[in-house]
């Protein structure tokens, strides 16, 4: 199969596969012969995950495909205490990387990627291995894995799900039979098995590798005898044969000296792989007394050298080594070689390697390298980071001068974490301790805008508020303290002091040039000039911020956002080319940055594809969007939409995408987000399942003006709220859509005057005037829209031969962004 495999990629087919198996059951052996010839006509990208590095993020593919895993250059590295934070996730930015370092590969030759023990895998490399299994359908790429079988991770067993559902193979490979291992051991020791070493080899128990390390003990220790062709124990063999796989491999250890043993342990601390310059850090040995060492550990079998760097020649060597040693050496070893290493000036992510080995360090020193090493290692290992700052946090002294500075440090941590809890707390402890003014506006920053997108708006006005009449604060940080400010008023509907605030941030950002403070208070009034719909204003605005925005990496995340306003403008005015190319530049800077808005931005690409019937475009960009994940308020939209697409496909996955959407806060994230597919998903769920009073119900909740208020996508909803209505003869639930319709519509886009009439004939009924509804969706390019007009059933709309009774497949509730 793997043959197979690889000579379609060299054909330009790609595809993906999937070995599990125990340790030691042959899935690297199979690998490589199965894909021996990979190196001709290909690319050849293969790596080993292991123990230590599933922490660090894009560790195992950074190492398979040779990307770059640093986010920063050395100049970058300096600049990210000043403010990167809000340039995206450099994780995602990673994954994105990576993809785009295969693409180009594919582009000049075919690709096999093979990525080992997957189950030692760093999340985002799975990530990457997923999304290329993906792309095998229509590159020329090979993307082979191996894992062992165990407890599941999630994002393992949602990989090994999408393998399968995309006819990708999953090869599950089992012991050997006792008549294959007694051919195997034959092969190693030169002759046909005896009756006696037949039962010893038994004890492999159909595990290739323990047989091969059991007949290579043999010969070593002269126990086999070959004679006739018959390879049988000696007759003083009876004892001392290890009765486990790990007993052969520490009878091979016992051969060496223990200088060798010793420097292959401290080897076993820094990992599955090794460099021979750290080995010798950690170890303090030469050159010449290591080269000895390293030497006659190749000749034992225990390592091999794989380029670069040195690696254990199986896992279960080093794990023997690592599992002999006592846990509290174990731990003195790590933290011992962590100092080492940053007395060298390692990079942050080898020395971090070894401090999360170690549990509750109270060493001072390592209290130090992080409040230097915590803003680069932030966006290098950003998980990583957090648990150290929360270790080192608990055991040090409340008055120790380091504290506020890691605390500090804590604060953009959570905030790239999204973990919004954290922010507010950590943030609080700061301000409540800090006596530096711009230190405090900046946690103010974080903490008021995670307000913010946890939709407590007034809470971040107070905060705000307050900062503000600090003392001592920096002309800039004020600026930029005003800006979020007039946004968090906005949010709270006082627009016109929202406004002014805007104007009066913006005057004093131009003044100093800030383009941060300048592009969030023209964020501010862009939404001020569209509540007044003075659209030549509006992009006016927009254009200036976005130019504002256009070089400056702090203010990334805002242009994502002027971006994705513009696109959404554009579209609603149907000016469905421009949104669209809008829309393409966004998700370019999104994939080069990493922003957690990925899949808003691909959401929005989707609804474009969504309303003007390109479904299977639609289906590609939620797809990638869902293996992505991201914010739970941004994965609304994308699970919504694939609910609805799957409906009107009268396709399973809708139950499988609504559970996804369950428990979210819909209305909480109403406020300024597009929320209505998630209620026309319901409602289609409903419908088809035969509830036609629960889909009503569904849609009818939107009128409360609680949410009909904050939901900026209302009219997409109503026509279909107006005909289960009318099919059920509530009239006063038709005249309430109708009415909102009629509101919607007064903003004069033609999407929402569509509605409106589409809302008016059905209520009416009306056919004429339904059927100008049509013609206004026709030229709108919504062709779901003009079905649904076209298709009504019941009284709004008959057309001649048509039975009214029957239940239409036209029916269901869509959207545009």
């Amino acid at each position: 199969m793997l043959r197979g495999l690889l000579v379609a990629v060299k054909a330009g087919v790609g595809g993906a596969v999937l070995v599990e198996g125990e340790q030691g059951i042959g899935k690297t052996a199979l690998l490589r012969q199965g894909l021996s010839a990979a190196a001709e006509n290909c690319t050849l990208a293969w790596a080993t995950a292991d123990e230590l590095g599933q922490r660090f993020p894009l560790g195992l593919m950074t190492e398979c495909l040779g990307g770059n895993n640093s986010d920063n250059s050395e100049d970058g590295d300096s600049n990210v205490s000043s403010g990167l934070i809000f340039s995206g996730d450099p994780v995602l930015a990673g994954v994105e990387r990576l993809l785009a370092l295969a693409d180009r590969l594919c582009a000049v030759r075919p690709l096999v990627v093979v990525a080992e023990d997957l189950q030692w895998a760093d999340e985002a490399s799975v990530l990457v291995w997923h999304r290329l299994s993906r792309a095998a359908r229509q590159a020329p790429v090979l993307v082979v894995g191996s894992l062992r079988p165990g407890p599941a991770r999630e994002d393992l067993a949602q990989l090994r799900r999408g393998l399968e559902s995309r006819g990708g193979s999953v090869v599950s490979l089992g012991p050997l039979d006792k008549a294959e291992v007694t051919d195997l051991v034959g092969q190693l020791v030169g002759g046909r098995p005896g009756q006696r070493l037949v039962r010893l080899a038994e004890r492999a128990g159909g595990n290739p590798l323990y047989a091969r390390e059991l007949a290579d003990a043999l010969i070593r220790g002269g126990r086999v005898r070959v004679g006739a062709g018959v390879a049988e124990l000696a007759e003083t063999t009876g004892v001392g044969v290890p009765v486990s796989l790990a007993g052969v491999i520490s009878a091979r250890l016992a051969s060496l000296d223990t200088a060798a043993v010793s420097a292959l342990r401290w080897a076993s601390v820094l990992g599955q792989e090794f460099s021979v310059t750290d080995l010798q850090v950690v170890t303090g040995l030469d050159a010449g007394e290591l080269m000895g060492v390293v030497q006659r550990a190749l000749a034992a079998g225990l390592v091999a050298d794989t380029g670069p760097r040195m690696a254990f020649r199986h896992g279960l060597i080093r794990q023997v080594l690592y599992e002999g040693m006592p846990a509290a050496l174990r731990s003195a070893l790590h933290l011992q070689a962590a100092r080492a290493l940053a007395d060298v000036s390692a990079s942050p992510e080898r020395v971090a390697a070894q401090l999360v080995a170690v549990p509750d360090t109270t060493e001072r020193w390592v209290w130090d390298w992080l409040a230097q090493a915590a803003p680069v290692l932030t966006y290098r290992a950003p998980q990583v980071t957090a648990d150290l700052l929360d270790s080192a946090l608990a055991h040090m002294p409340k008055d120790d001068p380091r504290r506020e500075l890691l605390e500090a440090a804590l604060v953009p941590v959570a905030f790239l974490l999204l973990r919004d809890s954290e922010v507010e707390r950590a943030g609080r402890r700061v301000l409540a301790s800090t006596s530096d003014p711009d230190r405090a506006a900046e946690i103010t920053w974080l903490v008021a805008y995670t307000l913010m997108r946890t939709v407590r708006p007034s809470d971040a006005v107070v905060m705000i508020e307050q900062a503000l009449a600090r003392p001592g604060t920096s002309g800039m940080q004020l600026a930029r303290l005003r800006a979020l400010h007039a946004m968090t008023l906005a949010g709270t509907g006082r627009l016109d002091e929202a406004d002014q605030t805007a104007r009066e941030a913006l005057a004093s950002a131009e003044a100093i040039g800030d383009g941060f403070a300048a592009g969030y208070a023209l964020q501010t009034l862009i939404r001020s000039s569209y509540f007044r719909q003075d659209f030549s204003e509006l992009f006016d605005r927009l254009d200036q911020a976005l130019l504002i925005t256009r070089d400056d990496p702090q203010t990334t995340d805002l242009r994502l956002l002027l971006l994705m306003n513009r696109f959404s403008l554009l579209d609603a005015m149907d000016r469905r080319a421009e949104a669209l190319a809008t829309a393409q530049e966004a998700l370019a800077l999104g994939e080069k940055v990493g922003t957690p808005r990925l899949a808003e931005i691909r959401s929005s690409l989707a609804a474009v594809h969504f309303a003007a019937g390109q479904w299977d475009d639609a289906s590609a960009q939620l797809e990638t969007a869902i293996a992505a994940s991201g914010p739970r308020f941004h994965m609304v939209q994308v699970h919504a939409m694939s609910a609805l697409i799957a409906g009107h496909r009268d396709d399973d996955a809708l139950a499988e995408h609504l559970a996804e959407m369950a428990d979210m806060p819909v209305r909480e994230i109403a406020w300024g987000k597009p929320v209505a597919e998630v209620f026309l998903a319901r409602s289609l769920a409903a419908e088809r399942a035969g509830q036609a009073d629960e889909a009503l119900a569904v849609l009818a909740e939107c009128l409360d003006p609680s949410l009909s208020e904050v939901m900026p996508d209302l009219y997409e909803l109503l026509p279909t709220l107006t005909r289960l209505a009318v099919t059920a003869g509530s009239e006063a639930t038709a005249a309430g859509a109708c009415a909102a319709a009629r509101t919607t519509g007064q903003d004069q886009e033609p999407i929402r005057v569509a509605a409106d009439t589409h809302c008016r004939g059905l209520a009416e009924a009306d056919p004429a005037t339904v059927l100008r509804a049509a013609d206004s969706y026709r030229s709108c390019g919504r062709p779901l829209h003009q079905g649904q007009a076209l298709g009504g059933r019941g009284r709004p709309v008959r057309r001649a031969g048509r039975n009214p009774g029957r239940p239409s497949r036209l029916h269901r509730g869509g959207r545009s962004v």
